[in-house]
C-alpha cells in the first residue's frame, strides 16, 4: 500500500514514513503477544493459511534468484524497448521474481529439504548406535601437514577406526589394480 501512495506522489513521503512505522510496530505487537488461547480458536481462512505457507517455501530461492531475474527483466526491456516506466517494470520484477521462487521452492528447494533430513537421520542414528551404516566399516582419516607457523611440514594422514574389513577391502583393491594394469 506504502509503494502505491508513493507511486502516485499525492501522498507527502513523510506520512508514507509514519505509516510505515505504524504498520511495522502493529506487526511487533502481534508477534510479540503470540498465539494466546483466544487467537488459537478463531478461525482464520483456509486460503490465508495456505498463501503464507506458500510465500514462506519461496522465500529463501526468491531471495537467491531475485538478482538475476533483474538483471534477465531489465536486459529484456532494453532488448524489446518495452515499456521504460519503472512502476511497471516494478511489477513485473515482483510478479516474476516471486513466481520463480515458488516454483522453485517446491521443484527444487523441497526435494532438496527432504533429502537432508533423510540424511541426518540416518547420520545420527549411525551415532546413536541404531541402525543405519555399519559403525565397525566407518574410517576416519585425519590429514596434517602443509604450511605453519614453523614452516612447511610434509603431509601425513592419521587414520582411526581401521580394521580387518577395511584391510581386506585394499587388498582387493590391490588385486584389482593389479589384474587391471596386467591387461
Amino acid at each position: 500500500m506504502t509503494m502505491a501512495l508513493w507511486a502516485t506522489e499525492r501522498v507527502p513521503l513523510q506520512c508514507i514514513d509514519l505509516l510505515c512505522g505504524v504498520s511495522f510496530t502493529l506487526m511487533l505487537v502481534r508477534f510479540l503477544e503470540g498465539d494466546g488461547p483466544e487467537l488459537r480458536t478463531a478461525t482464520r481462512p483456509s486460503w490465508l493459511d495456505t498463501s503464507a505457507q506458500i510465500l514462506g517455501q519461496s522465500s529463501y530461492p526468491t531471495y537467491l534468484f531475485h538478482g538475476p531475474i533483474l538483471i534477465l527483466i531489465g536486459s529484456a526491456i532494453q532488448t524489446w524497448s518495452l515499456s521504460p516506466d519503472w512502476r511497471w517494470t516494478w511489477v513485473a520484477a515482483s510478479v516474476v521474481s516471486i513466481g520463480s521462487g515458488i516454483a522453485l521452492g517446491f521443484l527444487a528447494e523441497r526435494p532438496v529439504m527432504v533429502w537432508r533430513a533423510t540424511l541426518l537421520k540416518r547420520l545420527k542414528a549411525t551415532q546413536d548406535g541404531k541402525s543405519g551404516l555399519d559403525a565397525r566399516h566407518s574410517l576416519s582419516v585425519a590429514a596434517e601437514g602443509g604450511c605453519d607457523e614453523q614452516g612447511w611440514r610434509p603431509w601425513r594422514f592419521r587414520f582411526t577406526n581401521f580394521g580387518p574389513y577395511h584391510l581386506s577391502r585394499l587388498r582387493a583393491l590391490g588385486s584389482e589394480l593389479q589384474r587391471q594394469g596386467g591387461r
